[in-house]
């Protein structure tokens, strides 16, 4: 069996090589960075997600390093409930509960769970030359190597794309957001993930396992918010309260590492192109309004071994068959985000009033089952 070259060590790279791993495959994982290493700070992880790690013998990991919840909040500047998931009601009905984590964690359960002698560090694509039965791969280190297939994860910015003249055009939100992790304060509810909406700004609050808090701020751009040190980007948001005042108050918050970046997304979704197969982020960025980004990515190489293993290790059919599973299930997942974010960077004061009113006077029980049929639909 020839090998396969997956493209970029994220997530979705180590997923689908544990899969590929899993069934035989002889695989490579190359990475354009020299070492191994997650960017990022926390995730929510659903039970779409949850029940992937229980089928390929993960869970014990996962559960390990991971927080359980049992509520999402919506909430006002002020800390007025506006709506919120039962996620009690979740794992009830499914008997998989919710997670949040730290991506690095999560990123050493699955590249602990991998063949290292197997992944390339330091290996920059240049070039690929397709070839009758396969492909012919460049890379910057001067290395060159042949594969029958390829499978790019390599992230919204995806060099695949751009080496076989895929021009990728973005949807911009002009968000911007901060992450970052701190020490959990005293007194804070750690079963409840909560977000607040205020003026063109968002706080979202989500515990960590090992005393940790992951917090996301998000706030209509105003130019150059990539240049603001931590107590300038702290100061953006001195308008909401609740359990953010708590956060505020951490010590050495203002010495603590944020990252910056824009919300956005590509225009397309691309699953494959030229036999090329793509996953993650290069195939279906997905802003991270509803906690489903990373989860869209485990999905779709838990699903395509699925495919792989279904019908008969034929890689070709399996690429065809993936094609129309996923395009609808990432299609309406990636819009209701958007959509999300829209609803929640409302300018008009008068709108965002409405907004919330309407929010309070929805039942939960109409959220809930939007929110199930979102994460329980998984092709």
């Amino acid at each position: 069996m020839k090998k396969i070259l997956i493209v970029g060590a994220g997530i979705t790279g180590l997923m689908i090589k544990n899969r590929l791993d899993a069934l035989g495959y002889t695989s490579i994982l190359c990475e354009q960075a020299n070492t191994l290493r997650a960017e990022g700070a926390g995730l929510l992880l659903g039970a779409n997600v949850v029940k992937i790690f229980k089928e390929i013998g993960l869970s014990n990991e996962l559960l390990s390093k991971s927080h359980v919840v049992d509520t999402i909040e919506s909430q006002d500047k002020d800390s007025n409930l506006l709506g919120k998931l039962d996620l009690k009601k979740v794992y009830k009905d499914s008997g998989h509960q919710t997670l949040t984590i730290h991506r690095q964690d999560l990123f050493d359960i699955l590249s602990n769970s991998i063949d290292k002698e197997s992944i390339l560090l330091s290996h920059k694509l240049i070039f690929i030359d397709k070839l009758k039965d396969g492909y012919k791969v460049y890379f910057e280190n001067g290395k060159i190597e042949e594969y029958s297939k390829i499978i790019a994860t390599d992230g919204l910015y995806s060099r695949v794309k751009k080496l076989i003249f895929m021009d990728e055009e973005l949807r911009h939100t002009n968000q911007a957001c901060w992450r970052f992790v701190v020490e959990t304060p005293n007194k804070i509810n750690n079963s409840i993930c909560c977000e607040m909406w205020g003026d063109e700004k968002r706080v979202g609050i989500f515990p960590l396992s090992n005393n940790k808090t992951y917090c996301f701020l998000v706030s209509t751009m105003q130019g150059e918010d990539e240049k603001l040190n931590a107590k300038e980007v702290i100061s953006k948001f001195n308008e909401f309260g609740g359990e953010w005042l708590k956060i505020k108050s951490t010590p050495d918050l203002s010495n603590t590492k944020f990252l910056y970046g824009e919300l956005a997304d590509a225009k397309n979704i691309t699953l494959q192109k030229d036999g090329i197969v793509f996953m993650g982020d290069a195939a279906h960025s997905t802003t991270p309004n509803m906690g489903q980004g990373a989860a869209m990515g485990i999905e779709s190489a838990y699903i395509f071994s699925e495919l792989l293993k279904n019908n008969s290790f034929n890689f070709d059919k399996a690429v065809s068959l993936y094609e129309k599973k996923r395009y609808d299930r990432v299609h309406g997942i990636r819009e209701k985000s958007m959509a999300l974010g829209k609803i929640a960077h409302v300018k008009s004061k008068t709108l965002q009033r409405i907004r919330n009113y309407v929010l309070k006077v929805i039942p939960d029980f109409l959220t809930q089952k939007e929110f199930e049929k979102a994460i329980f639909t998984q092709s």
